[in-house]
């Protein structure tokens, strides 16, 4: 017990901690030139009620890079935490769902020909369409074409979205972060989407595909084992 110290340095000997930046608010996203008051009303109104499953995000392979994070109050260095996520009205994120989606007059090798996301929509899955820049394009307007051409070739019943936000990937200019999931419904709101659809969209068809899943996934364990196949093998 030597090394004990009699007495306790005082405040004035202590080193100073260097105080953290405080946090800043995102700012919210540069409204698109046809945004309109009524119709981000009308889409906040709208998430109230079917809030938004994002079918994809990398929330957790973002979070391993950081030395610390608050999700709670807000974190500068995502693109995801509470705040963006109360703010963009979304109530479920999945980290697992990565899958490609598109148009046959869009370039990018990850996007899927028209014929394809005809027969998606006719054997009742889904597409969800990335908040990406590189694949959806540079505006708003872009994704909302995109979730035009799906609904229009797939159905209503086979449209969702796909965040992908922090995963690495640059968004459109109105769409920067999870804050923004309102500005999207109000331009599709603007294109006369009808509610149901826009009730699909945002929540039930990916609740939807997930209860099948589950459903096919208990039938399956009565009649054999779990596989213990890795992902490599079944793609070749």
């Amino acid at each position: 017990m030597a090394d004990l110290q009699d007495e306790l340095p005082t405040t004035a000997d202590m080193p100073r901690l260097t105080p953290l930046p405080p946090y800043e608010a995102p700012s919210p996203p540069p409204p698109s030139p046809d945004s309109d008051p009524d119709h981000l009303f009308l889409a906040r109104a709208l998430l109230t009620a079917h809030p938004v499953a994002d079918g994809y995000s990398g929330l957790p392979w973002a979070l391993r890079h950081l030395p610390w994070y608050d999700l709670e109050l807000g974190e500068n260095a995502l693109d995801t935490d509470i705040p963006r996520l109360r703010a963009g009205q979304a109530g479920a994120l999945s980290c697992a769902l990565h899958l490609p989606e598109g148009l046959a007059a869009d370039p990018h090798p990850a996007n899927l020909p028209d014929d394809l996301l005809a027969e998606i929509g006719a054997a009742q899955g889904l597409v969800m369409v990335p908040l990406t820049a590189e694949q959806t394009g540079p505006t708003v307007r872009d994704v909302a074409d995109h979730l035009d051409q799906v609904r229009r070739v797939a159905g209503p019943h086979a449209v969702a979205l796909s965040g992908t936000y922090d995963a690495g990937t640059a968004h459109p200019r109105e769409l920067p972060d999870a804050a923004s999931y309102p500005y999207l419904i109000a331009e599709l709101l603007r294109r006369d989407w009808p509610h149901p659809d826009l009730a699909l969209l945002t929540w039930g068809n990916i609740q939807r595909v997930l209860r099948a899943t589950a459903t096919t996934a208990r039938a399956a364990q009565t009649r054999r084992a779990p596989s213990t196949a890795s992902i490599a093998e079944p793609d070749g």
